[in-house]
């Protein structure tokens, strides 16, 4: 059984790594900055099998925002659909597809169509067929887009009548029992966000599992 002293001079697992390994793991271990390695585009091994090394995504990101500048004057919602219709077919980033529903969400926001929230378009997008959303004709893509869009409207006015619900509820069943001066609060809390855990439940209201 090797002694303490002889445990204690054994090398670490980061020095022992290869050089080049070696300084980025110190680096990141003591909070410096270190530049990603770029992603495999072109040769042999794993990157030339899962990206196309001829995809140039500078020319297809230009050729996006060129639609992005043309589609300013439209309404928000068309414009929008334009935006999202254009990242289907332009794909400027490769398996990067479901950024496009998600800038269509940001140009509906900074168009103040939505103010405190991004609007749930996948939601929307789950409903209507997938054969309408990959349609040869542009047209029945943009129409298929403004029906996500309703879609998505109704099932969010379902979400907030259902969490409506719930929270009266909860408040029904609190004037019941003794309830602690946190309880409405946590009711508050624990509707209005998506996911709750104890440990956010804790740090928001400042108790603990107790109840302290």
């Amino acid at each position: 059984m090797p002694n303490r002293a002889q445990r204690k001079r054994r090398p670490s697992p980061t020095n022992s790594l290869p050089s080049t390994r070696s300084s980025r793991a110190r680096a990141v271990l003591d909070g410096v900055a270190v530049a990603r390695p770029a992603r495999p585009r072109s040769g042999t091994g794993a990157g030339s099998l899962i990206y196309d090394p001829d995809w140039d995504e500078d020319v297809r990101l230009e050729a996006w925002r060129a639609t992005f500048a043309r589609a300013a004057d439209l309404p928000p919602v068309l414009a929008a659909a334009v935006l999202w219709d254009a990242w289907e077919g332009i794909a400027p980033l490769q398996h990067q597809s479901w950024l496009g529903p998600l800038f269509a969400e940001c140009m509906l926001r900074q168009r103040r169509k939505t103010i405190a929230h991004l609007f749930s378009l996948n939601a929307g997008l789950r409903v209507v067929a997938h054969e309408r959303r990959r349609h040869r004709d542009r047209t029945t893509r943009l129409l298929t887009f403004l029906d996500a869009v309703s879609e998505a409207a109704a099932l969010g006015l379902k979400e907030h009548d259902r969490l409506t619900l719930a929270r009266n509820r909860c408040c029904d069943v609190s004037r019941g029992g003794v309830v602690t001066q946190k309880l409405p609060w946590l009711i508050e809390y624990a509707v209005s966000r998506p996911l709750v855990s104890s440990a956010m439940i804790e740090k928001e209201l400042k108790v603990t599992t107790r109840g302290r």
